[in-house]
C-alpha cells in the first residue's frame, strides 16, 4: 500500500488538505534559528482533527545544528502531544545550506532533534544529499527521497522509481513531481507511518471526509504571471477545471507556466502569447498591457514583426521568502536570482519588498 502525501511550506498559504487527492501532508516548520512558517499551524490543525498521516519538516541553513534543532523543537513541541502526531523530518538541500556537503551537520541536527524530543526524525533529500549522509544515518532515519524524472504533472502515478538509495536499504518515501505542487507516494500502510510518528494510542476513527468542492478562484484584477504564481501553487485545479477556471487565458497562462518549468522555451512562450494576443483575448491598451505586465513589450515587437527579445522580470520578494523558494516558484535556480541581483555573502540575505531581475 502506498499513501499519497503533498508537501507545503508558506507558498501554499492556508492550504486545504485533501484538495489534491493527497491521504495526507507535511508541513514546512522552521528554517535557520529565527524562520517559523506562519501558515504551518493552520494547516496542521487540519491534519489533527481529520485524523491524517502527517508530517512536519525544519529546513537546514548550516548554521549551528545544535541551535537550529532547538529552534524546530521549540516550535513545535505542542504536536507532540497529540493522539495524531507527525513524523518529524530534516529537509537537506544545498539552497541556502552553509552546511551542504557535511552528511555530519544532518546527524548531529537529528541526534539533538531525539535527545529534545524522544522522537527519531527522517531525512528529505535527493542523491548528492544521499552520498553526503548515508554513512552517518541510513541505519536510523527514515529516507525521505527528492527526484524528479519529468516537470510534467502526472497526477499520482509517476514510472518505477529510478534512483539510487545508496546504503539505505528501504525507501520509505519518494517526492516524485513538484507540479503543481510537491507530490509524494509513501511505502507504507498507516499503521507503519504511525508507528514512525510514536502515535501508539492512535484510535481515533477519522471523521467522514466532507464532500469536495471545486476551488474558488477568480481572474479578476490579475495579470497572466499572477494567473501561473497562483497555478503553480494548485489554486487553479488540474485539466478541465483549470480550463474553465482560467477561461480564456488558460493557453497564455500555461504557456507562462512551461516556460517557468522549462518545458518550452522563453522563445516558444512569446510566440504563444503573441498568437493570443492578436487572436483578441487580452483586448487593446491599458488592458491588454496589465494582462501581459513583465511581457508587454516583447509581445508587442513580435506582433509590431521586431525580433523577440528577453523580456524584464521582476519578483518582489515578501514576507517568508527564500532564495531557493523563490527559484522553484519561477522556474530558475537560487545561484542565477543570486548572480543575476548582486547577492552574496554566506547568508544571501533578501528582504520583503526587494526587486529581484529574473
Amino acid at each position: 500500500m502506498t499513501l499519497k502525501i503533498t508537501d507545503v511550506s508558506s507558498w501554499q498559504g492556508n492550504y486545504a488538505l485533501g484538495s489534491n487527492g493527497e491521504d495526507g501532508i507535511i508541513i514546512k516548520a522552521t528554517q535557520g534559528t529565527n524562520y517559523v512558517n506562519p501558515n504551518c499551524d493552520f494547516v496542521a490543525q487540519q491534519a489533527i482533527k481529520q485524523n491524517k498521516p502527517w508530517g512536519i519538516y525544519h529546513y537546514a541553513s548550516g548554521g549551528d545544528a545544535s541551535a537550529e534543532a532547538t529552534h524546530f523543537v521549540n516550535n513545535i513541541k505542542g504536536y507532540l502531544n497529540e493522539t495524531n502526531k507527525p513524523i518529524l523530518w530534516l529537509d537537506w538541500e544545498s539552497g541556502e545550506n552553509a552546511a551542504w556537503g557535511n552528511g555530519n551537520w544532518a546527524k548531529s541536527f537529528i541526534d539533538k532533534v531525539k535527545a529534545l524530543t524522544g522522537s527519531q526524525a527522517g531525512i528529505y533529500t535527493g542523491s548528492d544529499g544521499v552520498a553526503q549522509t548515508a554513512q552517518y544515518l541510513s541505519n536510523e532515519a527514515a529516507l525521505w527521497f527528492a527526484g524528479y524524472p519529468t516537470m510534467s504533472d502526472v497526477g499520482w502515478s509517476p514510472i518505477a522509481f529510478p534512483y539510487s538509495t545508496g546504503a539505505w536499504k528501504t525507501l520509505t518515501g519518494w517526492q516524485f513531481s513538484s507540479t503543481p505542487l510537491d507530490k509524494s507516494l509513501f511505502y507504507l500502510e498507516r499503521g507503519a507511518w504511525d508507528k514512525i510518528a510514536g502515535n501508539t494510542n492512535n484510535n481515533v476513527a477519522p471523521p467522514k471526509a466532507p464532500t469536495p468542492q471545486p476551488p474558488k478562484y477568480t481572474t479578476s484584477g490579475k495579470n497572466l504571471e499572477q494567473m501561473a504564481g497562483d497555478t503553480q501553487a494548485g489554486k487553479t485545479g488540474n485539466g478541465a477545471e483549470r480550463q474553465k477556471l482560467l477561461g480564456a487565458y488558460y493557453t497564455g497562462v500555461m504557456a507562462i507556466v512551461n516556460e517557468r518549468s522549462k518545458d518550452i522555451t522563453a522563445t516558444q512562450s512569446h510566440n504563444i502569447l503573441a498568437n493570443e494576443t492578436k487572436a483578441g483575448r487580452y483586448g487593446n491598451g491599458a488592458n491588454r498591457q496589465h494582462l501581459l505586465g513583465n511581457y508587454y513589450n516583447v509581445v508587442q515587437g513580435i506582433i509590431n514583426g521586431a525580433a523577440s527579445v528577453q523580456s524584464s522580470r521582476i519578483y518582489t520578494v515578501v514576507s517568508g521568502d527564500s532564495l531557493s523558494g523563490i527559484g522553484s516558484k519561477l522556474g530558475t535556480n537560487w545561484q542565477t536570482l543570486a548572480a543575476k541581483n548582486g547577492i552574496a555573502g554566506s547568508a544571501y540575505t533578501i528582504y520583503p519588498g526587494q526587486k529581484l531581475k529574473y
